[in-house]
């Protein structure tokens, strides 16, 4: 499975002296991914996925303002990124098994790993990782009459809010200061519908609906949102 996800232009306020930076474009290539299942008894799993992505984007930042009527042009910075991504560890335990109908609950949990962005200044590569624990919590199901299949799952994420390595930044002369993102909750709902032609052909689609408040910047007793959106919706089908 390879996937691409190519944004347009918008404007994100980071804390960089209160400046903003505006992202001209950002292109994100999910890779095929590593998916490894092991059985530990007949109804209890785990599993391990570990992503492979390639990042560019392309940032225009506000130019540094030296007195009240000098203002020097704004920088432009081409950032990309290239390797694993966080990877996920899931324990899932099958509550439900018959020929026809199978139901699951699932426990796991999404590992940070690099977030380094190669400067402590300015930023010279995209760090993959988050830098941020994701728990994960779900439930789903299997159903089968002849050659029609459905499937439903539910996942609720909640991400505990973790400092980051790029999240450290200058705020004056010699002066660096860091900080953490606040912790936030996620809806992830997905189906699938197979219908099987034949012994070897078959019709499919997994449409996904995904709900995810936005992070803001936490600074001591202070907050700074990033975006404008608190809540992002995402619809996406595979077919």
């Amino acid at each position: 499975e390879v996937r691409v996800l190519m944004l347009g232009a918008q404007d994100v306020r980071v804390a960089r002296g209160g400046e903003l930076e505006r992202v001209v474009l950002e292109f994100l290539l999910d890779l095929p991914e590593l998916d490894l299942r092991v059985g530990l008894t007949p109804a209890l799993a785990i599993q391990a996925v570990v992503p492979v992505s390639y990042r560019v984007a392309q940032v225009t930042l506000d130019g540094l303002l030296v007195n009240a009527d000098t203002q020097l042009a704004a920088p432009k910075l081409t950032l990309t990124g290239f390797g694993v991504s966080d990877p996920t560890l899931t324990l899932a335990y099958r509550f439900v098994h018959r020929p026809a109908v199978s139901a699951y609950g699932e426990l796991g949990t999404r590992v940070p790993i690099d977030d380094n962005p190669g400067g402590s200044t300015l930023p010279r590569r995209i760090p993959l990782g988050t830098g941020q624990n994701l728990l994960i919590f779900g439930v789903g199901g299997n159903g089968q009459s002849g050659a029609l299949a459905v499937g439903f799952a539910y996942h609720f994420d909640f991400a505990l809010g973790n400092a980051a390595t790029y999240l450290v930044r200058r705020t004056g002369n010699q002066s660096y200061t860091s900080g953490s993102l606040s912790g936030t909750l996620g809806h992830r709902i997905t189906g699938s519908l197979c219908y099987a032609l034949s012994e070897t052909w078959s019709l499919a689609v997994a449409p996904e609906w995904l709900v995810t408040e936005q992070p803001e910047l936490v600074d001591r007793d202070t907050t700074t949102a990033f975006t404008g959106d608190e809540v992002r919706y995402d619809l996406s089908a595979e077919f």
